[in-house]
């Protein structure tokens, strides 16, 4: 081991030092020098810094002060670089590690420590280099808002630097002023298309937790929307005000709303399918501790003609939750359940849930989604039922696993039809079927199916619809509108990181009443229907279903507002889960 670097690293953190005399203390020449050192060093002597507690606390603390001592952007920049090596080294030797030595293995533990030091300083370094550079930041921001439009551009900016969210131009505006306030100053001339992605650009920054807005700037932005809305009452100026509002009030952590128990609703009217064989198929790597609660269940039928039935009956939140209570309010804030270590919360609070999961052998209200399909999987028709649904059993998918093979077991040839519509299904999106297990692929292709199948629906029918797109950029406008900008602007060299970042964006899905289609699957219409206790727009949707459809209410004026503004908020709430499972 290189004692004289732990030395050099404990003598900095406890002294006084100047940027000039740490770099001397390594008897270095330059700033280039010294990065070039400390990642030498680093890789010599990194099993000695995660072993020594010490050192890899001074370490960190040493690299904190690097930073913090300098205000010269090229050399802050050096040290991020130096820094993503360093998280590349580690996670390197973090690689090799399987399940099981992952939970027993200490220096494991420590490397993920030292990962996430890493990590923590290079977040640090990043900042501060923006920070020097707030107004080129704000042309930039303003550049991929108000010129690219891109929705995607703009999510993966502020992903990769999280408090560009907060930068301010000369007047000390931030950035969601400069954005409201150009709403607000050409409300007449914006299409609609054009209001819906002012929408999004406002959602996207108001869900950032390193997102603030100071008392006095909340009151002044308020007190003109009030007065905009004086003028002219319109849904974009009512949204921007809710959003204000909801970033002003008490966290969800915090929230200790009781809400009375749910009982199952008057039955009259329903369909009865309890008579139905039903099972339910789940398994998501839940933290340890998380309670299971069942949306989705399935249910096959042949028919005479030789085509079949394929049932999938989701619980009827709408019947239990009503529109504009508090209870919805409050899962319409939270969008979707979290079940990781970092954020482990329900959409629905687990008492109310449960009372409408699909727990076997009790009855439950549900929404029927009854797919006519060929032996092949050809879709001839879809009926949607206001169902009473008893399931039979609800099952792990590795006992379904086994009990696919058991000719004994009861459920065995419900087992077996669903797994050979699922073969076929899986076969339609040209996809091989590989390793996945029977059960697997009764559970994948069936909840994909729904999905698919009830979006092509909805566009034959010509309806208002929330469709779930996902497309993938192909143009290659971006590097010739980029130079354009460049050449208008005279902007520094390192403000230009947050331009060459649009470069690296990578698609995700939103929601929009516009279907564009899903390159996951072959760019067919796709939706969220099945999975209405974990996501607020499978709620949704199942609402919109029962009212159009089924009821035939006719409350297409009263949709048309809510959905959009569902469809702005669930794909911001739903990109912002992504980044917490780090899917994105």
């Amino acid at each position: 081991m290189s004692s004289g670097f732990e030395q050099n690293i404990k003598e900095i953190v406890n002294g006084n030092n100047n940027l000039a005399m740490i770099v001397s203390s390594f008897h270095c020449l330059s700033f280039d020098d010294l990065l070039k050192h400390i990642t030498v060093e680093f890789k010599n002597n990194i099993s000695e810094i995660v072993d020594t507690p010490e050192f890899l606390h001074n370490y960190h603390v040493f690299l904190y002060e690097l930073v913090d001592k300098c205000d010269d952007i090229e050399f802050i920049n050096g040290v991020s670089l130096s820094l993503s090596r360093q998280i590349n080294l580690v996670k390197n030797l973090i690689k090799p590690y399987n399940k099981k030595e992952k939970a027993k293995d200490e220096f494991y533990v420590k490397l993920i420590r030292l990962k996430s030091d890493l990590q923590g300083n290079q977040t640090y370094a990043e900042n501060k280099m923006f920070a020097l550079y707030e107004n080129d930041d704000v042309k930039v921001m303003k550049y991929i808002i108000f010129v690219l439009k891109d929705i995607d551009a703009l999510f993966n900016v502020i992903t990769t630097h999280k408090d560009i969210v907060n930068v301010c131009n000369t007047s000390d505006q931030p950035i969601v002023e400069i954005v409201m306030r150009y709403v607000i100053d050409n409300l007449k001339d914006l299409t609609e298309n054009e209001i819906d992605y002012y929408k999004r650009v406002l959602t996207m920054i108001f869900f950032r937790k390193e997102f603030k807005l100071d008392n006095d700037k909340y009151d002044e932005l308020m007190k003109e929307l009030d007065y905009a809305l004086l003028k002219e009452k319109c849904n974009v100026l009512e949204y921007m005000k809710t959003l204000l509002k909801r970033y002003n009030g008490h966290s969800l952590e915090d929230s200790s709303i009781h809400y009375s128990s749910v009982v199952l609703p008057p039955v009259e009217e329903r369909t009865d399918l309890r008579d139905l064989d039903t099972i339910t198929l789940d398994y998501i790597r839940y933290p340890k501790g998380t309670k299971i609660l069942y949306d989705d269940a399935l249910s096959y039928e042949e028919l005479p003609d030789g085509t079949i039935y394929l049932y999938m009956h989701t619980p009827d939140v709408g019947e239990y939750i009503e529109i504009g209570s508090s209870l919805d309010e409050y899962i319409q804030k939270v969008g979707l359940s979290r079940y990781s270590e970092k954020d482990n919360r329900p959409m629905i609070p687990y008492n109310i849930a449960n009372k409408m999961s699909l727990i076997e052998g009790e009855d439950r209200c549900a929404l029927t989604y009854r797919f006519h399909l060929t032996p092949e999987g050809i879709l001839l028709g879809v009926d949607y039922i206001k169902s009473i649904i008893k399931v039979n059993t609800n099952l792990p998918l590795s006992k379904a696993e086994v009990l696919i093979r058991d000719k004994g077991y009861g459920f065995n040839p419900l087992l077996k039809s669903l797994n050979r519509i699922s073969k076929n299904l899986r076969k339609m999106r040209h996809e091989r079927i590989g390793n996945r297990s029977k059960a697997g692929l009764i559970m994948d292709e069936t909840n994909i199916w729904s999905n698919l199948f009830v979006a092509q629906d909805a566009f034959d029918r010509d309806m208002l619809f929330p469709y779930k797109n996902l497309l993938v950029n192909e143009s290659d406008e971006y590097p010739f509108y980029i130079k354009e900008f460049l050449n208008t602007h005279n902007i520094n060299e390192d403000a230009k990181i947050l331009l060459s970042t649009i470069l690296s964006t990578k698609p995700r899905t939103y929601f929009s009443t516009t279907p564009r289609g899903n390159h996951q699957f072959d760019k067919m219409f796709y939706c969220s229907t099945t999975n209405p206790l974990r996501e607020y727009m499978s709620l949704e949707t199942g609402r919109l279903i029962k009212d159009l459809i089924i009821d035939e209410k006719g409350n297409e004026e009263m949709w048309e507002e809510r959905i959009k503004d569902d469809c702005v908020r669930c794909s911001e709430q739903e990109a912002k889960v992504k980044e917490l499972y780090k899917t994105i």
